[in-house]
């Protein structure tokens, strides 16, 4: 067991002198032994934490408003695959059955969610709501995390109940709510400013306006129903360049994409279909040369760029990928190419607005349309929680114009990406973009936070640090106006919690737990975040083995001897 029996405030007060900062340590507190742990939502990474959870001595009570795991896995059109390499997803027990294509269908990741709910043995309350959750002053007095007061609707009842955890973790995900274009004549006014988006979807969601059917990538099936039609698709993201290609496989008669700002078009794959994400992830290109990094990150780019151009991509403004220019991960780039040259897709300007079969752009072109597909992403909405306290993380400004003219961003400013400022307790996990898979991530997280708040971390989780670490990204974010405050950089946000946890990164040519100097050569090219030569808790231990994606067994095999060493 993680979790050490009345072990935890002595180990707090430990760290906490070894940091300088005992004080403010023990002002922040831990949470009791055996404390009850409010996880909303059982998608992959609330299904993961959860096992985290149980790991460190705590009491994981999960809940779930659909009748099944997974979450966003089971939404989205039929044909859809992860952008995330199998390798790169699997977590240690139980292992990801392989498929055929290396990039799993969404099927196939809701079986294994599901799988790997089984084995643990983790309880889900499904068909349960959680409508809201308010902090309360903890049992443990002052300066101990606050406990909170969570309230959920379930089946069979008039009325919500109501329970008291010592923590709350959100995991409901980043993609539940549709963001949708604000464009003259594509909606009325009242249902784009609204919470939920527009009142209907469909044939004539637009009275007064466009007639046609306007439609979010979330609720796009397939492009059987765009078979023949003139189809509009506003985005340039993941999403949009799926839809794109599945309606050119189903027949539609012409399909334009419209977007503001250009992006950075990333396969997934070589051309002999390995995946690219597993060599980004690899310390082999985190520990290579500036110039070498920029020539394996954009060859394959502008290998594609031409094909891209001559079918009116605008062109890829300067900033940094990821942060202030987009990345979108084509998956399909063979396919992209042959649509390409033969006219099926043209990219366009920005909409201006629409009228009643038809879609007007900003350079004045004039266009019949039939079908909207929006694919404008998803807002940041956490309809549980009071606005002051949403309020208090949020930063939200505008990008590339004043007003009504610059694109919207919102940034949540975290510890750690993962922990509110004020109340610790309150964890938020999967809220942040890499070219890693993003579950993967959220279970380092889970075991950062469970870590922090049961004091069996090496690094304290002091006040100070925490409003450090505010204030510099919030001076950031005024520097740099970043259009994508929440991409991180995957192996050097890893390598930050496990060491916050109590690892520390494996030196090249020794290593203490095997006494031999061939494994530390071949973990130092990996394919994963963090090598380790140092493990302070049975954490640190799951950490390792949880973290690793290798390319092949071997490298697997040698893993699992340092685990075991230690």
């Amino acid at each position: 067991r993680v979790h050490r029996e009345g072990g935890s405030r002595a180990r707090a007060g430990e760290i906490a002198t070894r940091s300088g900062h005992r004080g403010e340590m023990e002002s922040i507190g831990v949470l009791p032994p055996g404390g009850r742990v409010c996880i909303v939502g059982a998608g992959s990474i609330g299904v993961f934490i959860a096992r985290v959870v149980a790991e460190y001595g705590l009491v994981p009570i999960v809940y779930e408003a659909s009748d099944r795991v997974g979450g966003v896995w089971t939404k989205h059109w039929k044909t859809l695959t992860t952008n995330s390499s199998a390798y790169m997803m699997t977590l240690d027990e139980p292992r990801m059955e392989q498929e055929p294509t290396v990039f799993p269908h969404k099927s196939h990741i809701c079986r294994y969610v599901e799988k790997y709910r089984e084995h643990h043995g983790i309880d889900v309350k499904f068909g349960h709501t959680v409508t809201s959750a308010i902090p309360e002053e903890s049992r443990g007095g002052q300066g101990a995390p606050p406990r909170w007061r969570v309230t959920v609707d379930g089946p069979g009842q008039s009325t919500g109940k109501t329970e008291v955890f010592d923590a709350l973790f959100c995991c409901h995900g980043q993609y539940s709510h549709p963001k949708w274009p604000q464009v003259p004549g594509l909606f009325p006014v009242a249902a784009v400013e609204s919470e939920s988006g527009p009142a209907t979807v469909g044939s004539g969601a637009g009275r007064g306006g466009f007639a046609g059917r306007v439609l979010h990538s979330q609720d796009f099936d397939d492009g059987s129903s765009c078979r023949g039609k003139d189809v509009l698709v506003i985005g340039i993201g993941n999403s949009a360049l799926d839809v794109v290609l599945d309606c050119v496989r189903h027949g539609a008669r012409s399909i334009r994409v419209a977007c503001r700002h250009s992006a950075v078009i990333l396969p997934v794959s070589t051309a002999d279909g390995k995946p690219i994400d597993a060599f980004f992830n690899s310390r082999r290109f985190a520990k290579a040369p500036k110039f070498l990094k920029t020539y394996w990150f954009w060859d394959p780019v502008l290998r594609l760029l031409k094909e891209f151009t001559k079918a009116g991509l605008p062109e890829i403004p300067k900033g940094t990928p990821g942060v202030h220019v987009r990345i979108s991960n084509l998956k399909e780039h063979q396919a992209w190419t042959r649509a390409l040259r033969n006219g099926k897709i043209s990219f366009c300007a920005k909409v201006r607005g629409f009228d009643e079969h038809s879609v007007i752009f900003d350079d004045g072109v004039k266009a019949d349309v039939d079908v909207v597909v929006c694919c404008t992403g998803y807002k940041l909405v956490f309809p549980f929680l009071t606005r002051d306290i949403t309020n208090e993380v949020t930063e939200t400004y505008r990008v590339g114009g004043d007003g009504d003219n610059g694109t919207k961003v919102s940034a949540l400013l975290l510890h750690r990406r993962v922990m509110h400022p004020r109340l610790q307790s309150l964890c938020f996990f999967g809220m942040l973009n890499t070219l890693g898979n993003e579950a993967a991530v959220g279970e380092l997280q889970g075991r950062w936070a469970c870590a922090m708040l049961t004091a069996t971390g090496e690094t304290a989780c002091t006040r100070a640090s925490i409003q450090t670490e505010i204030a510099e990204s919030r001076q950031r974010i005024a520097d740099t106006r970043p259009l994508f405050p929440m991409f991180t950089n995957y192996v050097t946000y890893a390598d930050a919690l496990a060491k916050d946890i109590g690892c520390k990164t494996l030196r090249p040519m020794h290593c203490r737990a095997t006494r031999r100097k061939r494994v530390p050569l071949t973990l130092l090219y990996d394919t994963i975040p963090s090598s380790f030569d140092r493990f302070r808790s049975a954490a640190a231990v799951a950490v390792v083995v949880n973290s690793v994606r290798p390319p092949t067994r071997i490298i697997h095999c040698c893993w699992r001897r340092v685990a075991r060493a230690v």
